[in-house]
Order: structure tokens, then sequence, then C-alpha cells
């Protein structure tokens, strides 16, 4: 996984549009965010100089194609979700927490951001990206990222297994904890908010 922002690459015979077809992998763009969760969703075609994350695929295939590119003159792009931005830089930064901002790096190893110190900071390399938050507003923990495809946003469908009620009597005791109605006695009973027999 990569952070990175896509510089303004010339190339007549083959635009931005195309480039992804040239990745292993996917980018996905700043889309929302809810309590620190924020949403990336995969993209197909690049804007210059926005930010994106990178998920590369299997066969090792990375921005080295892009080399021979020209850079087109542009200025970062920020996206901003919720509390949080997500920007660019066009050349090497040195960041570093204050009263003010608070700034979270990408940890590419296990895919997590991080929150960069007040002492010496960090620094972001050239066409890389960062979060920024307001101070006031930032979490006490480092926000999380939930990848999405741009096509249902549904990573996993679970179903619910059916799980026998407890039972009551009409006068609201308990009579059975796993549901079951063996060894009931006759009477009249509630399961699931309806009333039954058993005789």
């Amino acid at each position: 996984n990569s952070l990175f922002m896509m510089s303004g690459l010339s190339n007549r015979e083959n635009p931005l549009t195309q480039d992804m077809q040239q990745l292993d992998g996917t980018a996905y763009e700043l889309t929302s965010e809810n309590n620190g969760q924020l949403v990336f969703t995969s993209v197909t075609a690049m804007e210059a100089y926005k930010p994106y994350i990178f998920v590369a695929g299997t066969t090792g295939k990375s921005f080295a194609s892009f080399s021979s590119r020209s850079l087109v003159e542009g200025n970062p792009i920020a996206a901003t979700a919720g509390n949080y931005t997500f920007v660019g830089t066009k050349e090497a930064t040195q960041l570093v927490s204050d009263d003010d901002v608070v700034y979270f790096g990408f940890k590419a190893s296990d895919g997590s951001f991080v929150k960069v110190g007040t002492g010496s900071g960090a620094n972001v390399p050239a066409y890389r990206c960062y979060l920024s938050v307001a101070a006031d507003k930032a979490p006490a923990t480092a926000p999380t990222a939930v990848f999405q495809d741009e096509t249902t946003g549904i990573a996993e469908v679970r179903v619910a297994q059916d799980t026998p009620a407890a039972i009551y009597s009409l006068d609201g005791r308990l009579v059975s904890g796993n549901g079951s109605r063996v060894h009931l006695p006759q009477g009249v009973y509630i399961q699931n908010n309806r009333k039954f027999i058993v005789k």
C-alpha cells in the first residue's frame, strides 16, 4: 500500500484516464468520514495533483513505467471528508503536529495511519500524501481506513443465524433460556413477542 499524489503526467498516447490499466493494483480516493473511520472508494481514472491511496496487486508492477513522462504544471488538490483533509506534496515536506493542527502519515507495512509527533515530526517525500485535522477536532486515536469498491461498496455479506429466543410465562418469568419447548408443562407462553400454547 502506498499513499501518493498523481503528478500531472503528460503523454498524448496514454492519457491519465488509461494509466490505471497499466498498474497492477487499485487506487482509492477519500470520499467520506464517519467517527474517525475514513472511507476510500476505488477509482478507474486519476486526476492530476489529487491524493490517492494505491493498493498494489500481485505482479509487482509499479509507477516505474511513468518515469519517462514529463510533469504538467499544477498544484495539489485537497480532498476533505468530515474534519480531515487529505493532501499531497510537490516537494519533500517536514510535518510537525502542534496546538493548531495534527498530522497523520501512512504506515505502508500494515496499512494504518499514524500520528505525526510534536517533536521532530516526520518527513513526507515529494508526491506523497498526508492527513491533517484541526487539533481541537483531532481524535484520541489515529483514524482507520475502509476501502470500498466503487460499484457496490459491499465488502462482505453475513447471513444472520436463527437462534431460538428465550421463552417466558405469562407473568414474565423466564422458563427456557435456550428457547427449547421440550419439557414445558401445559400452559400459555411467550416467545418472540408471540403467545403459544403447550397442550
